[in-house]
């Protein structure tokens, strides 16, 4: 299977939405909400930015897959750290940290095993 650059920039950016519109849903977004989504929106970007460099030659070896997998992560982690800062988490924060769950799950953490096709 060849994943596209495009591929992990939309799936980002999906994510990034998806998190926003569930902070917004009821018409407000709190501080932890913000943060979450200011983290994620870092650390998707840094994740993107690595991805991009270390794809230059259509390779990915091992030092670079595990470095994915860290900044991969980190994404779940840093969330999860913003959302427990006030040691409360509530249902949104939850469900935004479900949405960065299954967005790692479902393709964040496959993508560095198949073959890379840069745009």
């Amino acid at each position: 299977m060849k994943i596209k650059e495009r591929d992990v920039k939309e799936r980002g950016w999906e994510l990034l939405v998806s998190l926003f519109k569930i902070a917004k849903s009821d018409n407000k977004i709190t501080p932890d909400e913000e943060a979450i989504l200011k983290t994620t929106d870092a650390s998707v970007m840094n994740l993107l930015d690595y991805v991009k460099i270390a794809w230059e030659d259509n390779i990915l070896d091992q030092d670079e897959r595990e470095t994915i997998e860290g900044l991969v992560a980190k994404i779940e982690d840093d969330a999860l750290t913003e959302a427990a800062s006030d040691k409360i988490i509530t249902e949104e924060e939850q469900n935004m940290l479900e949405v960065i769950e299954e967005t790692i799950q479902g393709f964040f953490l496959q993508f560095a095993e198949f073959n890379f096709e840069s745009d």
